[in-house]
Formats: C-alpha cells, structure tokens, sequence
C-alpha cells in the first residue's frame, strides 16, 4: 500500500480552503475587522446561543488541547525520536479530545455532575480510546499512519499529558464561577431596566 504523503502548504491551504466565510459578508474569518482574536475566529455569538465572553473561553480550552499535544511531541521527540513524538502526539491529541468531552458537558465541577450519568458518553469515550490504540497497537494499522511501538514510560507520559485538562478545567471553572454569577446576575439587572 503506498503511503501518501502531505507537504505542510498543502494540509495550510486544504484548511483555509475549508473554513466557512463569518456571517457578516463583510468581515471573514481572518479579516483584522472582526473583534474575535484579530480575525482567526467566528464570531460565535452570531452563530450560536452562547455568550461573546464565553467564546473566549472555548478559544482557550482549544489552545489547551494543542499546547498539550505539542508539549508530548515534545517530549517524545526530544527524550527518544521524531517518530515516537509523532506517535505520542498522535496518541494524545485523540485521547485530549475524549476526555476533555467530560469537562464540556457541564459547567459544573465534574465532581458535581458525576461522570457516570451519560451512558451514551461513557460508551462513546471506550469505544474513541479501543479505535484508537487499536490504530496504535495493531502493526498493520499502525504502518498506516507511521506510528511506533510505545514503551510503557512513553504510554505513562502520553496517559498523563491526556488526563491533564480535567485538573487545568476543574480550576478554571472554580476560578470562572463567581464571574459567571456576576454576568448573570448583571444580565437579570439589565433586563429590568436597572443599571450597575
């Protein structure tokens, strides 16, 4: 089977290819005119039911996500090889994004919520984390995507590195509480015609 081989310009313009146009025509994704971090963004409150603020806050949980894959490439890369960065930040990324759907689902406390309550969650994450060290593990799948064999402290570190948004959003929503509660309560005092 032959392995296909994408340069870094082309995956940049299949992406910027693919980004839709913000719903105001006059100002793109990247246009310098539009507020949401000097244009790299959509404008969620225009697309969606959520706060302008709280974009800013997606915004960061993403840079979260590819901070934390770059620092297992890192690692990997610098301590063993190229190829086993890759394939830790192959791993990582995939199991950054299972875990942290537990973060996203309330903006409770996980501890509040409980873990155990969406069996459909439950069962989506086991069956996310079987595919994918099932493409990690098996070698006919894994020679698909060039990943190695990980030894146990390189599957130690990328399972740390992957459990790492759960502490980071636990305390960003510990530190985001009373702000929500002061937006909130502003919001009701707007509404009322009352001003603070």
């Amino acid at each position: 089977m032959d392995k296909v081989k994408v340069t870094d310009t082309n995956v940049i313009e299949q992406i910027l290819n693919s980004l839709p146009t913000a719903t105001n025509e006059k100002k793109g994704l990247l246009s310098s005119d539009n507020k949401i971090m000097g244009g790299l963004f959509l404008n969620a409150a225009s697309t969606h039911s959520i706060h302008p603020n709280d974009y800013y806050l997606y915004t960061r949980e993403g840079i979260m996500i590819g901070m934390l894959t770059l620092i297992s490439f890192s690692i990997g890369n610098k301590y063993y090889s190229l190829e086993i960065g890759r394939t830790m930040a192959f791993i990582t990324i995939g199991m950054l994004e299972l875990i942290h759907s537990f973060n996203i689902k309330s903006d409770k406390s996980i501890l509040e919520v409980g873990i155990m309550e969406n069996k459909y969650l439950i069962g989506s994450f086991l069956l996310g984390v079987f595919v994918q060290n099932i493409v990690a593990i098996i070698p006919t799948f894994a020679d698909i995507f060039e990943l190695h064999t990980l030894n146990s402290t390189q599957w130690i570190i990328t399972i740390i590195i992957s459990f790492m948004p759960i502490p980071i959003m636990e305390l960003q929503k510990l530190a985001n509480k009373d702000k929500i509660i002061k937006r909130n309560i502003h919001n009701l005092n707007y509404k009322k015609g009352e001003t603070i």
